[in-house]
Formats: C-alpha cells, structure tokens, sequence
C-alpha cells in the first residue's frame, strides 16, 4: 500500500440538484457561471494526457486563448492547431512552471491542473510523489504569485494515490 501519510482527499459534491419546479440549477454557481470565451486566456499542464487532448481543442474552439506546459513540445496536445501556445517544462520544475505564468501575468482566466503520474510499483512512488505532489505545490504556488485572480481546476484520479 501507498504510505498512509500521503492518503488525503476530499469528496466534491454533485453540481447540479433537482428544484421544486424540476429543472435542474446548480446548487454551486460559481463553478459553472463561465464558460471560455475570446476573453479567456487559460493554462493547462498535462495536455497530452488522456483529457487533456480532448479538453485542449474544446477550449481552442471556444475561442480561449490556450496555453500548456508540455515536457516535449513536439508531443501532440490533441488540438492539431496553431492557436495553443506551448511552453517547455516540467510541473517538477518551479522554474518552468513560474516562467510559463509569467508570459500572462494577471490576464489568466482559469489554470487547468491535470498533470499526473500514476504508479503500480512501489519503485515507481517516488517519481509518483514529484510529479502528483510536488507539480501541485509548484502549480499552486507560482499561481498565487503569478495569477491570483484565476480559478485554479484540479483533476486527479483515485489512481494517483498509489494502490
């Protein structure tokens, strides 16, 4: 098992609930008041990722102005268009992560967590913890000094906790 000290989580409730009338509203507004518009300027790491290759090119066509951190830039984020703006680095690496947010300071609309490493082998926790840990830190600490006033999203899997 993956070390107790690493197991914490949180339970996101559902969005939406039924009204007395039968619609549906959302009984939390605030996640849902925006959608991306031309206006938008977002960030997202792990776009070469299983979502992030179909998020990517839904915000593109949303008309954000989108921009990712990859590892390698000739890694196809899954939009096949000109219009994503790729940085070079490694959510590892507060460095990368701080001069990525520093291309747009202030202007970020939303940062888009989904970066993660998920391991099967006791061998592989370490590089587990760097990336699903650590990135996080690194992420969440360059955001509040580089985009205060952006929504921070992140999206994990029970899986990233080890098994």
């Amino acid at each position: 098992r993956y070390p107790r000290r690493y197991m914490i989580g949180f339970h996101v409730p559902f969005v939406t609930v039924n009204s007395n009338h039968g619609r549906t509203r959302s009984r939390y507004p605030s996640l849902l008041r925006t959608q991306p518009s031309m206006s938008s300027v977002i960030f997202v790491t792990g776009a070469s990722g299983f979502i992030g290759r179909k998020l990517v090119p839904q915000l593109v066509k949303q008309g954000a102005e989108v921009h990712v951190l990859v590892r390698n830039p000739a890694s196809d984020v899954g939009c096949g268009s000109d219009e994503v703006i790729i940085h070079e680095g490694d959510v590892t690496d507060i460095a990368t992560v701080e001069r990525a947010l520093r291309a747009r300071e202030g202007r970020w609309t939303a940062l888009i967590h989904l970066a993660g490493l998920i391991a099967y082998d006791r061998a592989s926790w370490e590089a587990m913890d760097r990336v699903n840990v650590s990135g996080t830190a690194n992420m969440i600490q360059a955001a509040k000094q580089y985009a205060l006033d952006a929504r921070f999203v992140l999206l994990s899997s029970v899986v990233a906790v080890g098994s």
